[in-house]
């Protein structure tokens, strides 16, 4: 949960930045969406970029959880220009987390049908909609819909969108063998001016997560490294930064996994200023698993941002405290959050409903009443 929406987050610092000290002070009569929408109006930018950089920190606020922030962002982008397609997706992803699948649903079929490949996690996202509906059926048969394509895009979006269906039923090897059917379209489409999610190590990262979710660290550790063997000095610098941030988290996790707490830490810490969402997740599990509950949620309180990331790392620390009510109430939040985006946005939260689902599945762990 971490590198996507860092490199929104820059956007928002960007704008803050930017503000006068009048605009800094009237935080009290307006949110701070508002005023990053405002300060950005009163730029000189061209409008074009202004609307960018407003639906890109409104996608910062999406992946972090304040939804209310993305839906002011997304509602101004989509006003100032309705016919434009991330705009048209902005709002269809808030329109869903708030449960209006129809109004979604209308918007991401019409930018499907006036352009095929220019928003392909238009598709993972009807896929997802119809699933949370209870329509497996239509979910699936949009997968193969999109198997059947000429176009490798369209194609490598339908294995990670079949990957994350396969989670969601806990079929976890069928999970497995649809991401490694995307590793050779993902390593023929890539090229070093591709964005930065579309290098094929992101496919060996979720292949890995997987494995670390069913707490198989070693398995895990062949995948990231095999991805890690993939980057080139010809990469993209930022693409090789941002993959390096991510190998380092998974470094860090893997030395929690097998019990090394400390160095885990160690691994980490020295990296913690440019990831304090991520590596201070990782911060609170390892004190979660030292049983110092308090400081976890400190760390908690201190780094993590608000979203269903942090509400279930909140309810393993009430879990293992032994507020099992609180625990309850907390993963039943993050199991209800139903946001759809980006690929690797579904494949991770698919990834931690999962875990949620295992843990009701530990005999005795739910059900027993509230401790104190």
């Amino acid at each position: 949960m971490k590198n996507h929406f860092l490199l929104a987050l820059v956007v928002q610092n960007m704008v803050l930045a930017t503000c006068s000290e009048s605009n800094k002070n009237s935080i009290i009569q307006k949110n701070e969406a508002d005023l990053l929408i405002d300060s950005l109006a009163n730029t000189d930018l061209p409008k074009s970029d202004k609307i960018r950089s407003i639906r890109n920190a409104g996608f910062s606020y999406y992946y972090n959880g304040d939804i209310d922030s993305a839906h002011t962002m997304f509602t101004y982008t989509y006003l100032q220009d309705p016919t434009d397609i991330e705009n048209m997706y902005a709002v269809a992803l808030v329109n869903s987390i708030h449960g209006n699948y129809d109004q979604s649903l209308a918007h991401l079929n019409k930018i499907i049908h006036r352009d095929s490949i220019a928003k392909l996690s238009a598709y993972g996202s009807m896929a997802m909609i119809y699933s949370f509906r209870g329509e497996e059926e239509k979910a699936r048969n949009l997968v193969d819909t999109m198997l059947k394509s000429n176009h490798d895009k369209i194609r490598r979006e339908a294995y990670s969108i079949a990957s994350v269906l396969s989670i969601k039923k806990d079929s976890i090897a069928q999970a497995i063998d649809f991401m490694k059917l995307r590793i050779p379209i993902s390593k023929k489409l890539y090229t070093s001016s591709s964005p930065r999610l579309e290098h094929p190590y992101w496919d060996y990262h979720l292949i890995g997560n997987i494995y670390l979710t069913e707490h198989l660290p070693d398995s895990a550790a062949q995948y990231f490294d095999e991805g890690l063997a993939l980057v080139d000095s010809k990469d993209n610098p930022k693409t090789i930064s941002v993959i390096k941030d991510d190998y380092t988290y998974f470094r860090s996790m893997y030395l929690l996994q097998k019990g090394f707490y400390d160095d885990s830490y160690t691994y980490f810490k020295t990296d913690f200023k440019s990831n304090k969402n991520g590596y201070g997740g990782i911060w609170a599990r390892i004190l979660i698993e030292k049983n110092l509950p308090d400081s976890a949620l400190t760390i908690l309180n201190t780094y993590c941002r608000n979203g269903y990331y942090k509400k279930f790392l909140e309810g393993k620390v009430y879990l293992e405290s032994g507020k099992f009510k609180k625990a309850d109430t907390l993963f039943k939040e993050v199991l209800g959050f139903h946001q759809v985006g980006e690929w690797y946005w579904q494949h991770e939260y698919a990834l931690i409903c999962k875990e949620i689902r295992d843990i009701y599945l530990d005999a005795g762990k739910m059900g027993m009443g509230e401790k104190e």
